[in-house]
């Protein structure tokens, strides 16, 4: 399956249409684009209740607004986007006759992709919320006013912080301001890319604001964001230690717009950065704090508390005299606006229930003599589940494709792991896979704006590092399975 995902993503700063969409003054153009507005926000909706309830008819709902929503909005998907999703589609179908069960296996892939497209709907909202914020932007200039031998470390952490509150949208922000430096070097220009991707995947591995720790979770019975939480921080904070070790100095250049080098410091910079901090921590620990009280899953509470806190910024941040109108008048524009991702749903639904059935359809006596030769050599067990998943990434198969694939081909019993590592190498294979192939958002989105050719900003530029991140994992996590067995 070789295929390339759609460079298209959201413009965070305007409401324009990215794609040219024919408007026609009809009753019936209206109305269809009414029903698309309806799915639109119906397919969170039938997540949340899901979430809550654990009803099948709700993740069907979810994949018939889905479906809906794509058959009026097509015409906003990529051309690459489509085809690999009809290419996914029919081997889908090719291979349903040959799953153990079908049914439960279709049923599971539509639950992985209607949480995926929820969560990327309502953390869209609160980002582009978000971005609005003064702050952010005074912040921004005195990351990249720093050194280049304190720019590393300085953007690796941020792009953890705004990644990880924020998603792609804070990522996009970070490359976006990257781009806006006329005065760097090639070689500053790849490090300071490298750093944001790199702190994209150490984001990706903890923070419930992207879809994999989620689909991660979903997957695994018992599992849960507070269980996964202190070992996927601890192989977060190993990446940022690696590529700090990793990052070679290079020689200073100018600062960006015209900021005096030796007035940004670490000091000021965290200064600066501490209201927004406080805000971004606090808001995770009510999320938290609220899916431990009522025992449902961080990803449910996501989907319910971040439209409402979109609102909130909205109004706070407007500056017309009826904050309300005005700001409910943004809200309304960031929710139209969600019609962009109509891609990217179609995508991620399909995926999901093609990563099930194609697991499904693989016998098991071609899996299972694999486990058990390594389920003796836990650290080996661990490596090999990332390099799969990361080798079949770059294979052009969608990474959460090839996670869902390797985690259901090679569950932890068969491995020999205990739950928590071998989620944890499935994740870590996922993130390095993410900044490695030059088939993904991210290295897209590296090349557009720093303007390098894709395959150095993404493969050449992190192959030594995700090398020596994932090795260094496969350690962790497996001395991890040897003291939990002992």
């Amino acid at each position: 399956m070789h295929w390339r995902e759609s460079s298209t993503t959201i413009s965070f700063h305007d409401g324009e249409p990215l794609m040219p969409v024919i408007d026609l003054p009809s009753t019936g153009a209206r109305m269809m684009r009414s029903i698309g507005t309806i799915s639109l926000a119906a397919i969170p909706m039938s997540a949340l209740v899901h979430g809550l309830t654990s009803s099948q008819w709700s993740v069907w709902a979810t994949a018939v607004f889905a479906a809906i929503l794509v058959l009026i909005e097509w015409r906003r998907i990529a051309g690459g986007v489509l085809r690999a999703s009809i290419a996914l589609l029919c081997i889908t179908l090719a291979l349903l006759p040959f799953a153990a069960t079908p049914f439960l296996s279709v049923e599971r892939g539509l639950q992985m992709g209607g949480i995926i497209a929820s969560l990327i709907l309502t953390v869209t909202l609160l980002s582009r919320a978000a971005l609005r914020s003064e702050a952010i932007h005074t912040v921004m200039p005195y990351l990249f006013a720093l050194t280049n031998r304190r720019k590393y470390v300085a953007l690796s952490v941020a792009c953890q912080l705004f990644g990880g509150m924020l998603g792609l949208a804070g990522v996009s922000m970070l490359m976006e301001l990257a781009a806006k430096d006329r005065a760097a070097t090639r070689e500053d220009r790849i490090s300071t890319f490298a750093a944001i991707t790199r702190g994209y995947a150490g984001a990706s591995l903890w923070s419930p604001m992207f879809s994999n720790i989620s689909i991660m979770i979903a997957m695994y019975p018992g599992a849960n964001w507070i269980m996964v939480l202190p070992l996927a921080m601890l192989v977060a904070l190993a990446t940022i230690l690696i590529g700090t070790a990793l990052q070679k100095s290079v020689p200073v250049t100018v600062p960006v717009r015209q900021l005096d080098a030796t007035s940004s410091s670490i000091r000021t910079i965290a200064h600066r950065a501490l209201p927004i901090v406080a805000s971004m921590t606090s808001f995770l620990a009510f999320v938290v704090g609220t899916s431990h009280f009522l025992k449902i899953q961080v990803s449910t509470v996501i989907v319910v508390i971040s439209p409402m806190a979109a609102w909130g910024l909205n109004l706070a941040f407007s500056r017309a005299k009826n904050r309300l109108i005005f700001g409910s008048k943004l809200f309304i524009q960031d929710f139209r606006v969600l019609k962009q991702l109509v891609g990217e749903v179609l995508l991620f639904m399909v995926s999901g229930c093609a990563g099930t059935v194609i697991a499904d359809a693989i016998p098991r006596v071609w899996t299972a003599p694999i486990g058990i030769a390594l389920s003796q050599y836990p650290v080996v067990a661990c490596l090999f589940l990332t390099c799969s998943v990361i080798l079949l990434s770059c294979a052009a198969v969608h990474p959460l494709l090839s996670a869902i694939l390797i985690a259901t081909c090679f569950p932890s019993d068969v491995m020999g792991l205990p739950l928590l590592p071998h989620l944890c190498a499935i994740l870590v294979g996922w993130a390095m896979a993410v900044i490695l192939t030059p088939f993904s958002m991210v290295s897209l989105m590296a090349s557009r704006f720093s303007g390098i050719p894709i395959l150095i900003i993404s493969m050449r530029s992190n192959l030594l590092f995700a090398s020596t991140s994932v090795l260094a994992s496969s350690f962790l996590l497996g001395g991890i399975s040897i003291f939990l067995h002992s």
